[in-house]
């Protein structure tokens, strides 16, 4: 019989975004705004057109739909500088993705629904706040998770951490059940970690996560508290308990 070929491994990477807007810049220097910008709405975040449209700024806003930013930033018939999005988490990627290679700025707007979004990315909840920063000039280099090429929000887990990798809203109960149910299968796994100075560490452990959001899980809590999205930075926490 022959043998079963290897399974390709995940490769996972952290790379960034030139301009994020999030609260840490929110009311502390004096406040600029972009000249223009595109809205990239969708169904959902339609409605959401007519208000940034009306925006007190003096922003001139046109509303497009992502099919329409993807056309610009290939054939570079206009230049984009910065760009809005609200809209599903996987219209968001989408631009993250675009702005990666195209070098302009994002605002984001959540959606009332999208908790988590508003808590991993530090956004306002109120809706002309959460316009007024999504249309400020000074932003930040915000951090992003790609596991093979596809970029991955709020968590990325590989292999397996007992525990650690629940969430805050488990009980104690579900949490020792599902433990012992993953440590009867525990092993150690290679892993190969390469730093952005381009210094390869090989090592073993069960599994490690990277989290861009430190608010609700229980890795997260371990994890020194003045390190959080905010900054635009994620975090590794690499579990080994042999």
């Amino acid at each position: 019989m022959p043998n079963a070929a290897p399974r390709a491994l995940p490769k996972v990477a952290i790379e960034g975004i030139g301009g994020f807007r999030s609260c840490t810049n929110y009311g502390i220097l004096m406040t600029v705004y972009v000249k223009k910008a595109l809205f990239v709405y969708e169904a959902a975040s339609k409605s959401l057109c007519q208000y940034l449209q009306e925006n007190p700024f003096g922003v001139e806003i046109d509303c497009v739909e992502i099919d329409q930013l993807e056309t610009c930033h290939n054939t570079g018939t206009e230049e984009v500088t910065h760009v809005v999005v609200a809209g599903s988490i996987g219209l968001i990627k989408r631009v993250f993705a675009l702005a990666k290679t195209g070098g302009f700025g994002v605002g984001l707007l959540a959606l009332p629904e999208q908790r988590n979004l508003i808590s991993c990315f530090d956004l306002p909840k109120n809706l002309a706040a959460a316009i007024d920063l999504a249309l400020q000039e000074v932003a930040q280099p915000l951090d992003l998770i790609f596991c093979n090429d596809k970029i991955l929000l709020f968590k990325a887990t590989l292999g397996r951490i007992p525990l650690l990798d629940e969430s805050g809203n488990s009980n104690r109960r579900q949490l020792l059940l599902k433990a012992a149910k993953q440590l009867v299968k525990l092993r150690l796994l290679p892993f190969r970690f390469t730093t952005a100075a381009g210094k390869i560490v090989d090592t073993c452990a069960c599994g490690c996560t990277i989290i861009q959001h430190h608010r609700g899980g229980r890795a997260a809590s371990l994890i020194t508290h003045n390190s959080s999205s905010i900054d635009g930075r994620v975090s590794l926490w690499v579990s080994a308990p042999f």
